[in-house]
């Protein structure tokens, strides 16, 4: 042909048909073809392979596979047809399988790949019970529809999808593709398996009694390397589950139709290292979740401690019972301490009743130590919702929260541990809709007359004084004669009750320059008292005239002596 550039391959003939010689020397004749011209690359079955799938090809794969020059690239190609592997191998040369090729292992098999393997990456490429592996770093990618996978949400992937999870000797990229994955049982994820989800891929439970993707390690202080980035999942019993894993990253775009998005549990015997630390979780929406995180210690003791939760939307449909859980069975509980969760929002369902959504829960008598809750925004609880029902320490809960919260949603429990309280020096910041013109009262035990009756939710507000009396004087112990004004020096006491005021768990109570120095309108408040021990929710504060004011006046609001209120509880005994 005129013009044409002309490729030389070096061909023996031999034993299996066609062999690549070794040497220049050795060819028997020359194939050329020009280069740029439509040419199928010589395959396994130019060397004797059955694609029918009925005669062994492990002699042809290995006897190929130590030929230097097969092709051009030095790449075992494999086209379609179905080839039984019967003996385990290990190949060296880069594998390339068209559509349609299935190399099918046999029982007790193993197929090790020492070089990269090409083929479509929706086409099934093994098939059979034996195993298939690749070398250490040597495939980058994997795709589940090379093990079996159909992702058409009718058929059953489970086992493919396990089969690919385990093929790795080291990080592998387990590929799920813009499908539906059907599964029935756990996927096991070991840590040298990374999951590459695409948009819009999802891992769908068959029924909710299985779980979804499992992290276990078998020895303690491991890690798993690189985020692993998993598919949506839905109608599962757990969607993920860190089991003794070890230092983790995972993300999944969404969670739904489950009985728990996240389980963080231990369940080896003591001293089998037994540790869940570090772990990082990210899931921007979750809807119809029963439990958003369950902690659960079998045996005791572990450590489960050190982790950051980041959600975005969780949206109740009447189901859930917890943002946050712990349960734990067998002696002793775990070293539950240190852990961060982010929502974004939390919607619980209408008020009934029937829903009881708790956003701090723990199902044991023990106390949970550095739990740190973070809402930027909660909708209206339902009227069985609460805070928390848990005996916790040292713990932080920032809510913003839509609608104010009842004096029963926000009760703090008090467990005893001997004759020793709990529920000590935990930070608790909520923000709720302003009340406007609030005025604290002027007696004690006044409740029914503040604010409706119910307490205050909202840590930052304003409180006024509309003092219409004068109060005893504690220096001389006596009223004043003069119940016309407030005398320059005098203290007088009000009273307002909040939500955070349960058994003297306040520990601060703020308003600006507090102490002697006298704000702009005309009082300085020099003391502020938990009194919730005997009343519940009141909280007292002491305010000194620092000029005469006009009782009137300060009734009417003439003289409007009013000041911003932060509230917090950092609680002790």
């Amino acid at each position: 042909m005129s013009g044409a550039v002309l490729t030389t391959f070096v061909v023996l003939l031999g034993s299996l048909g066609l062999a690549l010689a070794s040497t220049p020397s050795s060819y028997s004749w020359v194939y050329t073809y020009p280069t740029g011209f439509s040419c199928d690359p010589l395959s396994i079955k130019q060397f004797g392979a059955d694609p029918t799938g009925a005669k062994d090809v492990s002699g042809v794969l290995t006897s190929v596979n130590s030929i230097s020059n097969f092709d051009a690239s030095g790449i075992i190609h494999i086209t379609a047809g179905t080839y039984l592997v019967a003996k385990s191998i290990a190949l060296s040369k880069p594998v390339s399988l068209s559509a349609g090729a299935v190399l099918k292992i046999a029982s007790g098999v193993t197929l090790t790949f020492n070089s990269p393997v090409a083929a479509p990456s929706s086409s099934q490429i093994f098939s059979g019970p034996g195993a298939v592996k690749f070398g250490f770093g040597v495939q980058a990618s994997v795709y589940v529809e090379w093990f079996g996978a159909k992702g058409n949400g009718a058929t059953d992937d489970t086992a493919a999808i396990n089969a690919v999870l385990a093929a790795g000797d080291s990080s592998l990229n387990v590929m799920f593709q813009a499908k539906t994955y059907l599964t029935s049982g756990p996927l096991m994820v070991p840590s040298n398996a990374v999951v590459q989800a695409a948009p819009g891929a999802m891992v769908k439970g068959k029924s909710r009694l299985a779980d979804a993707f499992v992290f276990q390690l078998p020895t303690a202080g491991g890690i798993y390397i690189g985020r692993q980035s998993l598919p949506a999942l839905q109608n599962h019993r757990r969607a993920i589950t860190f089991s003794d894993a070890g230092i983790i990253d995972v993300y999944s775009p969404s969670v739904s139709g489950c009985d728990e998005a996240v389980r963080v549990q231990s369940t080896r015997a003591k001293g089998a290292g037994r540790q869940i630390s570090q772990v990082r979780v990210e899931v921007p929406k979750l809807d119809n979740v029963i439990k958003v995180v369950n902690f659960f210690d079998k045996n005791g003791g572990a450590v489960m401690q050190g982790s950051n939760f980041r959600f975005g939307t969780y949206t109740d449909s009447g189901s859930g019972t917890a943002l946050i859980s712990f349960q734990a069975s067998g002696g002793g509980w775990a070293y539950w301490d240190s852990n961060d969760y982010h929502f974004d929002r939390v919607t619980p369902a209408a008020s009934s009743s029937a829903n009881k959504l708790v956003l701090l829960a723990c199902d044991v008598s023990t106390t949970l130590y550095r739990q740190n809750l973070y809402i930027s925004r909660l909708d209206p609880l339902p009227a069985g919702g609460r805070l928390t029902n848990a005996n916790i320490q040292d713990c932080m809960m920032v809510v913003s929260a839509s609608a104010s919260l009842s004096a029963a949603q926000m009760a703090l429990p008090v467990f005893r541990s001997g004759t020793v309280k709990s529920n000590n020096f935990n930070n608790f910041m909520l923000t709720a809709p302003a009340i406007a013109g609030l005025t604290a009262s002027t007696s004690p035990n006044t409740r029914a007359s503040f604010n409706g009756g119910l307490p205050l939710t909202s840590s930052l507000f304003t409180l006024a004084l509309r003092a219409n009396k004068p109060s005893r004087d504690p220096r001389t112990g006596k009223t004043p004669a003069d119940g016309k004004t407030w005398p320059a020096g005098e203290a007088r006491r009000f009273y307002f009750y909040h939500g955070l005021a349960q058994n003297q768990q306040l520990v601060y109570v703020t308003v600006p320059k507090i102490g002697a120095t006298c704000q702009p309108s005309g009082v300085a408040i020099t003391g502020i008292f938990d009194n919730s021990a005997t009343v519940p929710y009141e909280v007292e504060v002491v305010a000194v005239a620092c000029k005469p004011l006009v009782v009137a006046d300060v009734k009417s609001g003439k003289v409007n002596i009013s000041f911003p209120v932060l509230v917090g509880t950092v609680g002790t005994d």
